[in-house]
C-alpha cells in the first residue's frame, strides 16, 4: 500500500497539541492533557513506520541517509530557531539563571534532554521545572533517539526475513514476534519505572518507546482497511474517541504514568488511525475538520512556541491571570508564523531533498547554532548580583555553596535506600554524633561537623530527600504524588543502626510537613530512649530564591522578609515544645539566621542560602558556636 495523505491524521495531531498547550495553560481545566504527547508519539510511529514500509515495498533497500534527511528538514529548523529565541530572551529577563538555561539549551540542542531531565529531578533541589522554558524538548529528544535506532532495526528486520525466505527485499516483510517482543520489553519497563521512579519513567527512552511502537505495529501489521461491519466500526471507533477524550480529564499527576494508565490514550488513538484508513468514519470526518486540521498543520511549531511564552509570561506578569491566554494567542501567531517562512520552506525544498549532503550540512550548522548559543549562555550569561554596595557575587557559586554531603551523595535521592558510610567529624572517635531527617536537616551539617571535630567526636550523617523523620504516609511529589515507599524502608533501617550504635547525641530535624504530630512523637520517644537528642526548629521558607531576588532587587537591602511571614504553622517540630518526649530538647536558631526577626538574603559577607529554604554552607559555618555550645550541654559523657 503506498501511503496517502490522511486528513484526519492531521486533525488528530492538532487534538493533541490542543490538549496538551491547554493543560500547560490550564493545568486544571486538562488535568490529562499532558496524554497529547503520548498520541503525538502514536501518530509519529504509525507514520515514519509507513514511510519506511512502502520504501521497503517498492523493491529498494531502507535509504537511510534520505530518512534522516527527512528528519532533518522537518525537525530542527523550527526547534533550532525556538532555542536561540530563548537564549536571546534570557539576557532580558532579570531573575534569569543565564547559566543553568544554556545548560538546558545545551542539552536540548543535541536531543538528550530527557536524560538531563532523569538526572536533574533524582536532584531533590532541582529547579522549579515550570521555570524551565525548554523543558519540553524532553519529547523531541525521546522522538529523535527512536528515529535514530528504530530504521536501523526494521532494516534488520527486513533484512533477515528476506535471508530467511531467500527473497527479495520486495517481498520481505517483518516479522511480527520481535516488533511484539521489543513492545512488551518496553511497556513492562516502562510500567516498572513508573511506581519504582516515576521522574524517570515520564522522561526515559526505554520507558516511551513503546508508546511509538503501538503506532509502528499498526502500519506493519493491522490490514489496510477495516473489514468489519460499517456499524460496528462507527460505534468502536466513537469509543475510542470518547477513551481519548476522556482520558485528557480523568488523568492527572497523581496517576503513575506511563505505566497501565496510558494504555488508554495510546490504544485508542492506535485504533483511531487504524480505523481512519476508512475516511467515511464519523470520528474521521469529525477530526478532518478546518479548525483540528489547521492546528494540525501548524502543531509542531505551537508546541515548541507555547511553553517558552507560558514561562516568560509567568515571569513578567506573575500576577495577571489573563497572561496564560495571551502567551497562548502569541504563541500561536509564533507557530503560524514558522511554519510559513521556516518549516514548509526548508521542509518540501526541492534543492534541500535532492542533496541528501547538503541537508547534513544544514542540520550540522543549526545545530552547532542552537548549541553555541546555550554555550555562550553557560559561559558569559550574566551572572553577578550584588550582595553589598560594590560588592558582587557569582550566582551560580551561590546556588553551589552547598554542604559537602551533597558532593559526597550522602544526601540521599528519591530512589536510594542503601546507605553510604558518610562518617564525618573525627573519624575513628569513640563518641558519635548521628544528624538524622530530610535535607532540611543537611542545614545543620556544616557547623555540627565543625562543633563534632572540636570535641574530638565522629558525625554520622543520615539524611534523604524529602524524607521527613515522621512516622505516616508521606507522598513524594516526582512527576506526580505516590506513597514515598523508600523513606519508610530507610527510615527503618537508620533507626535501628541508631539503636545498635547508641550514640551520644542525635540531633533530628525535618522540613515542615502535614503529617500528624504523633507520628512525629513516636519517632522522637524512641530516639529519647536511645540518647539525648536535639530536635531543631525548620528553617524559615524564603518566598523566592535568593539568586533571583538579588538579581531583581536594585540593591539587596531590598531582599529582606519578616521571619514571623516566613515560619508555617506546620514547621518541624510541630508538637508543642510542652509535649516533647522526655530527653528530646528544641532548638530554634531563626533569630540567629534572622536577626532582629528579619530574613535578610545576605547576612554579613554571606548569601544566606543556596535556594529558598537550603542554607548555604558558607552562611551555616557561622553558626558553628551555636553546636559547640549544645554538644557541651546535652551530649552524654564518655564513659
Amino acid at each position: 500500500m503506498t501511503r496517502e495523505f490522511r486528513p484526519d491524521i492531521e486533525g488528530l495531531r492538532g487534538l493533541a497539541v490542543l490538549a496538551v498547550v491547554l493543560f500547560h495553560a490550564f493545568p486544571r481545566l486538562l488535568p490529562g492533557g499532558f496524554a497529547g504527547v503520548d498520541v503525538f508519539f502514536v501518530i509519529s510511529g504509525f507514520l515514519i513506520t509507513s514511510l519506511l514500509r512502502d520504501e521497503a515495498a517498492s523493491g529498494v533497500h531502507i535509504d537511510f541517509l534520505a530518512f534522516w534527511g527527512r528528519r532533518i528538514r522537518r525537525i530542527l529548523p523550527a526547534a533550532c530557531l525556538v532555542l536561540i529565541a530563548i537564549a536571546l530572551a534570557a539576557l532580558f529577563l532579570p531573575g534569569r539563571d543565564t547559566r543553568e538555561l544554556g545548560r538546558q539549551i545545551i542539552a536540548a540542542s543535541l536531543f538528550y534532554f530527557n536524560w538531563r531531565q532523569i538526572r536533574t529531578n533524582a536532584d531533590y533541589l532541582a529547579d522549579d521545572q515550570r521555570e524551565n522554558p525548554v523543558l519540553h524538548f524532553w519529547s523531541l529528544a525521546v522522538e529523535e533517539q527512536f528515529y535514530i535506532v528504530w530504521p536501523l532495526l526494521l532494516g534488520a528486520f527486513l533484512w533477515l526475513s528476506a535471508r530467511r525466505h531467500a527473497a527479495r527485499s520486495r517481498d520481505a516483510i517483518v516479522p511480527i514476534w520481535p516488533v511484539v517482543m521489543l513492545w512488551t520489553a518496553s511497556f513492562g519497563y516502562g510500567a516498572y519505572l513508573s511506581y519504582a521512579s516515576p521522574a524517570a519513567a515520564f522522561f526515559d527512552t526505554g520507558a516511551r518507546a513503546w508508546q511509538l511502537l503501538t503506532g509502528a505495529i499498526v502500519a506493519l501489521f493491522a490490514a489496510p482497511r477495516p473489514s468489519s461491519p460499517a456499524a460496528v466500526r462507527q460505534s468502536a471507533s466513537i469509543a475510542a474517541a470518547l477513551v481519548l477524550l476522556g482520558s485528557f480529564v480523568v488523568l492527572s499527576a497523581s496517576v503513575a504514568y506511563p505505566g497501565i494508565a496510558a494504555l488508554l490514550p495510546v490504544c485508542a488513538a492506535a485504533y483511531i488511525i487504524w480505523a481512519g484508513a476508512d475516511p467515511r468514519g464519523f470520528v474521521s470526518q469529525a477530526l478532518a475538520n478546518p479548525l483540528l486540521r489547521a492546528l494540525g498543520r501548524i502543531s509542531y511549531s505551537w508546541y515548541l512556541w507555547h511553553w517558552p511564552f507560558l514561562v516568560i509570561g509567568r515571569e513578567l506578569f506573575p500576577h495577571t491571570s489573563l497572561a496564560p491566554f495571551y502567551a497562548l494567542l502569541l504563541s500561536l501567531a509564533a507557530a503560524v508564523l514558522t511554519t510559513r517562512f521556516i518549516e514548509d520552506p526548508i521542509r518540501h525544498g526541492a534543492w534541500l531533498a535532492r542533496n541528501a549532503w547538503a541537508t547534513f550540512a544544514l542540520g550540522a550548522a543549526l545545530v552547532s547554532t542552537a548549541f553555541a548559543a546555550g554555550l555562550a549562555l553557560k559561559s558569559f550569561g550574566p551572572d553577578e548580583v550584588a550582595i553589598a554596595p560594590g560588592v558582587t557575587a557569582s550566582a551560580e557559586a551561590i546556588a553551589r555553596d552547598r554542604p559537602r554531603i551533597y558532593a559526597d551523595d550522602c544526601m540521599l535521592g528519591f530512589d536510594e535506600i542503601e546507605q553510604p558510610p558518610c562518617s564525618y567529624g573525627q573519624k575513628d572517635a569513640a563518641r558519635t554524633i548521628v544528624l538524622f531527617g530530610d535535607s532540611h536537616a543537611g542545614n545543620w551539617f556544616v557547623p555540627l561537623d565543625a562543633a563534632a571535630s572540636a570535641a574530638g567526636m565522629r558525625l554520622l550523617v543520615r539524611i534523604k530527600a524529602s524524607c521527613r523523620p515522621v512516622e505516616g504516609i508521606i507522598m513524594v511529589k516526582d512527576d506526580g504524588f505516590r506513597p514515598y515507599r523508600e523513606c519508610t524502608d530507610w527510615r527503618e533501617n537508620v533507626l535501628k543502626e541508631i539503636e545498635e550504635l547508641k550514640p551520644a547525641l542525635i540531633v533530628i530535624s525535618g522540613a515542615r510537613h502535614n503529617l500528624a504530630p504523633a507520628g512525629e512523637r513516636r519517632i522522637l520517644e524512641r530516639l529519647a530512649n536511645i540518647a539525648p537528642t536535639l530536635a531543631m526548629r525548620d528553617t524559615p521558607w524564603l518566598p523566592q530564591k535568593t539568586t533571583t531576588c538579588l538579581k531583581q532587587a536594585k540593591s539587596p537591602e531590598l531582599c529582606r522578609w519578616p521571619l514571623a511571614k516566613l515560619m508555617d504553622p506546620s514547621a518541624y517540630p510541630r508538637t508543642p515544645a510542652a509535649m516533647l518526649p522526655a530527653g528530646v530538647r528544641l532548638v530554634d536558631l531563626n533569630t540567629r539566621i534572622c536577626p532582629r526577626s528579619v530574613c535578610n538574603a545576605v547576612v554579613g559577607p554571606n548569601v544566606i542560602m543556596f535556594d529558598n529554604n537550603h542554607l548555604t554552607a558558607s552562611f551555616s559555618r557561622t553558626l558553628a558556636r551555636d553546636f559547640t555550645s549544645l554538644i557541651e550541654r546535652h551530649a552524654k559523657p564518655a564513659p
